[in-house]
């Protein structure tokens, strides 16, 4: 299964289909609000003049922007996008080298896990279907507690299919151990250890520090990727105490 399809059955062109719809709903509503050209015939559905419809449309934005659906962010060959959860994708940057590492800001607004979908927009297809993978990404992952609880742990899933762990055998990992000392392990400016956990999880667990609700954390570590895919998923949950 290809990761378009996976992206589609999981809010991505089809959500995006979606609020296109719901846009052209509101402009045909309040037509002084649209910044592009007026076309003929584009409102003459009796749904588009409505109250209701007004109310659909204003309903189905304020639904994506709660999910933070739609918020991808696009930076030196990266895309970076909300694939589950309360999560808000604020900046992309730079390349996933070790010296500049591929900058991912992000709001996690829920005390539960969120995904992030990272695809790789510079692939070079071998033959259709296929791509040329890359060996390892470099990531420096800024994470806002956007949620009202105190964090005490955090941890970092990666997934090849979208709510499936990576196992052993599918080419994605947090970075082999041969490779850790050199792109320094997993590292973070308020949580002194990250400690990986034995696969088939492929998980990291920062603990051993605090991010008070409104408070920034930094987590960096490195992915290693041979599979023939172009994107793959990240999940996030962070570890806190209950009351």
């Amino acid at each position: 299964m290809t990761g378009s399809r996976r992206l589609n059955r999981r809010g991505g062109p089809g959500v995006a289909r979606r609020a296109r719809l719901a846009l052209r709903a509101l402009f045909c509503v309040f037509p002084e609000l649209s910044v592009f050209p007026k076309r003929s015939g584009g409102c003459r559905r009796p749904g588009f003049q409505s109250l209701s419809g007004l109310a659909g449309a204003l309903g189905l934005l304020v639904g994506l922007a709660a999910l933070g659906v739609g918020a991808q962010e696009q930076r030196g060959g990266f895309t970076v996008s909300p694939a589950y959860g309360a999560v808000t994708v604020l900046a992309v940057s730079a390349a996933g080298a070790p010296d500049s590492p591929l900058l991912v800001e992000i709001d996690h607004r829920t005390p539960g896990p969120v995904r992030l979908m990272i695809r790789n927009d510079g692939f070079v297809s071998q033959r259709p279907g296929v791509y040329r993978g890359f060996q390892h990404l470099s990531i420096l992952l800024r994470v806002r507690n956007a949620s009202d609880r105190t964090w005490i742990g955090y941890d970092l899933e990666l997934q090849a299919e979208a709510g499936t762990p990576s196992d052993y055998w599918d080419g994605l990992s947090f970075n082999q151990p041969s490779r850790i000392d050199a792109y320094g392990g997993f590292r973070s400016d308020l949580f002194e250890t990250g400690q990986r956990i034995a696969e088939p999880a492929d998980r990291v667990r920062f603990h051993g520090g605090a991010v008070d609700a409104g408070g920034v954390v930094e987590f960096r570590f490195v992915v290693t990727d041979t599979t023939p895919e172009r994107d793959f998923y990240l999940m996030l949950e962070p570890v806190f105490v209950y009351a």
